[in-house]
Formats: structure tokens, C-alpha cells, sequence
């Protein structure tokens, strides 16, 4: 039987220790990237919390706002709100593209987006606000809407 030195034996013991090490590295990387997609999803949920109580408190329903015609009464909640929806959406586009959000809830959110533009009132809403929007953003949300917006009441 043929002799290991031991400089060969402390070698490769020390490519098994990298080895180790490099996989303990990844497996942390994971856990904090999980980590972060809960706490950017927290973060979403609390702003969003936020902004329906406020909407709740003087009086309107944040799904009337949104998704009809406003009143006189109204208008300007609602435009106030859009905009702030055009906020978080484009935040999401940039957390999405960062790797911080889930294929799945970027899909489902983007969607929700586009049937929300699909009122005029909310298509009038971001032509006059898209300026101020990330321009890929805009140009992914354009492409996916249809030609025509419909009048809801």
C-alpha cells in the first residue's frame, strides 16, 4: 500500500474546508434573499394597509376608486390614489427586477395593474402621470394593454 504524504493529505483537506465553506456561503446567501423577499412583501402589505385605511377614513371605497368612474365628490381621491398605485407598481418593477419578488406575484400584480387601466378614467390617470414613471415600466404595462378602454360606472 502505497504512503500518502501528508502534504498531499493537508491539500486535500483544505479543498474539502473551501468546499464547505462555499457551500455554507450559498446556503446563507439563500436564506437572506428569502428573508428579504418576506420583509420587501411586509413592506408592501404595510404601505398598502396604509394607504386603503386612509382612503377608508375619509369615507370612499378603495375598489370604487379605483376600478369606476369617480364622482365630483371623489375625483381627486381618486386620481391621488392611481398615483400612488402607479408608485408601487413601479417599485414593484424595480423589486421584481432586482431578484426581491416572486415570478408569480409579479405576474398576478402587474395584472391586476392592467385590469385596473383598463377604466379611461385610470388610462387618462397614467397618460398624464407616465412622464414621471420608469420608462421601461411604462413601456411594459403599454404593451400589455388593450387598444380600447371602457367607460365603467
Amino acid at each position: 500500500m502505497r504512503k500518502i504524504p501528508i502534504e498531499n493529505l493537508v491539500q486535500l483537506l483544505g479543498i474539502v474546508g473551501i468546499i464547505g465553506s462555499l457551500i455554507f456561503v450559498g446556503l446563507e446567501m439563500r436564506r437572506s434573499q428569502r428573508i428579504a423577499l418576506a420583509a420587501q412583501n411586509q413592506a408592501r402589505v404595510a404601505t398598502v394597509s396604509q394607504s386603503v385605511s386612509s382612503i377608508t377614513e375619509a369615507g370612499f371605497n378603495f375598489l370604487e376608486i379605483i376600478g369606476s368612474e369617480p364622482s365630483q365628490d371623489n375625483e381627486y381621491a381618486a386620481v391621488n390614489t392611481l398615483i400612488q398605485t402607479f408608485s408601487f407598481l413601479e417599485n414593484d418593477f424595480l423589486q421584481y427586477n432586482l431578484g426581491l419578488m416572486e415570478e408569480e406575484m409579479w405576474e398576478a400584480r402587474l395584472a391586476a395593474f392592467t385590469d385596473t387601466l383598463s377604466s379611461c378614467f385610470a388610462r387618462k390617470t397614467f397618460d398624464e402621470a407616465k412622464f414621471r414613471i420608469d420608462r421601461r415600466f411604462v413601456e411594459l404595462v403599454e404593451n400589455r394593454l388593450s387598444a380600447e378602454c371602457e367607460i365603467n360606472t
